[in-house]
């Protein structure tokens, strides 16, 4: 099981990740972390992104130690998603596309980089 943190440098959102062990277990870390309730835990979810209205990041769960590039993204997108409409961006903006995708970008590389670890 590895949990961890990352502060995405430009807009400060705090992103909680955890590989493996429960998601009764990364919750309580998360709330523990960040003081946050977590909301819609699935003990059925291999998966989830979950976070609070009044907070700037979320957690990224994993039931696997090792979870697949398209598990990873797509809880990512999710992410990347509640980043946009926390910065009150409009997704269909077809200049929000970079920046959607370039956030995407960067957490993907970062958790994929610290899950190495």
């Amino acid at each position: 099981m590895k949990f961890f943190r990352l502060e995405d440098p430009i807009y400060k959102f705090n992103w909680y990740v955890q590989f493996g062990d429960s998601v009764q277990s990364a919750a309580q870390r998360f709330q523990e972390a960040t003081s946050c309730q977590t909301w819609d835990i699935s003990n059925s979810a291999h998966a989830i992104f979950t976070s609070a209205n009044d907070f700037w990041g979320g957690l990224l769960w994993f039931s696997e130690a090792n979870p697949s590039p398209g598990t990873i993204a797509h809880e990512v997108i999710h992410a990347t998603f509640h980043a946009m409409r926390k910065l009150e961006a409009k997704i269909v903006d077809e200049h929000i596309e970079e920046v959607f995708a370039y956030y995407a970008d960067w957490l993907v590389q970062h958790i994929t980089k610290r899950k190495r670890k």
